[in-house]
């Protein structure tokens, strides 16, 4: 249910039984010690601040079930250095993944079709961003993260050159950088 371990400031690890189906939103937020979890292949959906201030998540394992990632998923998980999303996922939330300040670096798979806006905002370690060829509706260049015809640019990191293609820059495009 909805924040069900909450503030279980204690908790380290977990691993979740493969008969769990949903996980309520906000159910780990501030479980400030979590430093892993595997989510079981069961899993379709990683809720609305389901990690949300998990400062000690290092690792996250996402089956290709799931296919939406949540706003504020994983908002606030100062420890985590990179996330390979996994090959279901068709939808990344808004601020899903904000203010992870170790994050390095992010793989777009070619299912995702919607990123919301200020995804990857705050995240000012960031240095790759890589989106499979096989997207049909984004692309990366130069790392920066870009509408497939490469006229909007939608985010960019702190070793971004942004490509003369480049028409439009969204919203929180570089919000939170050092």
């Amino acid at each position: 249910g909805e924040r069900a371990f909450c503030r279980c400031r204690g908790l380290q690890s977990i691993k979740l039984p493969g008969s769990v189906i949903n996980i309520g939103g906000w159910a780990f937020s501030q479980c400030e010690s979590l430093r892993s979890i595997k989510v079981p292949d069961s899993v379709v959906s990683i809720g609305e601040g389901l990690f949300v201030c998990c400062r000690g998540l290092q690792s996250i394992e996402l089956p290709d079930s799931v296919t939406n990632i949540g706003d504020w998923a994983f908002s606030q998980c100062e420890s985590l250095r990179s996330i390979e999303i996994s090959n279901g996922v068709i939808s990344i939330g808004e601020c899903a993944f904000s203010d992870c300040r170790s994050l390095q670096s992010i793989k777009i798979p070619g299912s995702v079709t919607g990123i919301g806006e200020g995804a990857f905002r705050g995240c000012e370690s960031l240095k790759s961003i890589e989106v499979s060829p096989d997207n049909e509706y984004f692309m990366s260049r130069n790392n920066c993260l870009l509408s497939k015809d490469g006229t909007e640019l939608i985010f960019g990191c702190m070793t971004s050159v942004i490509p003369d293609s480049v028409i439009s820059i969204g919203s929180l495009a570089f919000a939170g950088r050092s």
